[in-house]
């Protein structure tokens, strides 16, 4: 998902400081890979093992500037691609493989929520803030 903010004048540094800490609370592990004025990356993955995480990584893409940006939330084709073999193999014992891909699949859909709530009031609070620096 993606969603764009236009004349805020946030500092895309920071904002991307922000959304990585909001990751690692959600548990996950970050690496930040800034490529250039324009663009930062966050790479967050879960943790391999647990209830309350959804298996696999997800990344956040800021690109722009301070006064035209989008933020994109991309989750990993690997989520997507063993719930559909959790499927394939339901009649041959795999339904506790569903089963768990479902309840990522809950759980990813819940950190998308509170991540674009989080990412808007984070963006509300930032409006200026490249004017300050």
């Amino acid at each position: 998902m993606q969603e764009r903010w236009i004349g805020k004048n946030v500092d895309l540094a920071l904002l991307n400081k922000y959304i990585e800490q909001f990751l690692k609370k959600q548990g996950f592990k970050t690496r930040m890979d800034e490529r250039s004025n324009k663009e930062c990356k966050i790479l967050a993955l879960s943790p391999s093992q647990g209830a309350n995480h959804a298996r696999g990584s997800i990344e956040v893409v800021i690109l722009g500037n301070p006064n035209d940006f989008t933020i994109d939330l991309i989750a990993s084709e690997s989520m997507f691609s063993s719930m559909k073999f959790g499927l394939l193999t339901t009649m041959f014992g795999g339904g506790n493989i569903l089963l768990r891909n479902m309840r990522s699949r809950e759980i990813l859909d819940k950190l998308e929520k509170e991540f674009w709530v989080y990412a808007e009031e984070t963006v509300g609070n930032l409006v200026g803030s490249a004017e300050r620096i």
